[in-house]
């Protein structure tokens, strides 16, 4: 797990070193509220209000025709999770996601832009909660793998809105049924 957290640290810090040298590169923070919900197989769950915080690099594609692509690697630190009805007991689990999304800019007029994309995710588990009074104790597995899609509105001075969607391929791991990740999410940026 250790190595795992390592190698994508390195990873992500080398798109970095990478893309100084690149004209265009932007580097940008985001933050803002994330739904997770767990489409079950079992039972009946609400979503959960949750939050988001990370980082990006924006390293444009330079090519014949696509100059409007970008490659944008990120790390965002997310909580995911259900909140199972009678009796109201909440699971849930933080994550260190590294995504990247590859994406597409159009002009938006006097400088500013909207902005869509869509990719691969992988998530690393943290930290975990659950109910003390939970019947059994889930195993959750230590990866969460998925995809993810974008959309947002970028003015001149790099502020931005998003929005975005995530759904894992992967079994969470509570009590050994299949459900997976889902995520909605709403959040402000700043490109730099």
């Amino acid at each position: 797990m250790k190595k795992l957290l390592l190698m994508s640290l390195i990873t992500l810090a080398s798109f970095a070193l990478f893309a100084q040298k690149r004209e265009g590169v932007s580097y940008g923070v985001k933050a803002g509220i994330a739904f997770p919900h767990i489409p079950s197989s079992i039972g009946s769950h609400d979503a959960i209000t949750s939050f988001y915080v990370g980082g990006t690099v924006s390293v444009p594609v330079r090519s014949y025709k696509s100059s409007f692509l970008s490659v944008q690697p990120g790390l965002t630190l997310i909580n995911k999770g259900v909140l199972e009805k009678n009796p109201n007991r909440e699971f849930s689990t933080s994550y260190l996601e590294i995504p990247v999304n590859l994406m597409a800019h159009f002009d938006g007029g006097g400088g500013s832009k909207f902005f869509v994309g869509a990719g691969p995710y992988v998530a690393i588990a943290l930290a975990s909660k659950e109910p003390k009074d939970a019947p059994i104790k889930s195993y959750i597995k230590p990866l969460d793998f998925g995809f993810n899609f974008l959309l947002g509105y970028q003015i001149k001075n790099g502020f931005s809105i998003n929005g975005s969607y995530g759904f894992g391929l992967t079994p969470m791991g509570y009590y050994n049924v299949p459900d997976k990740n889902s995520v909605l999410s709403v959040g402000l940026g700043y490109s730099f």
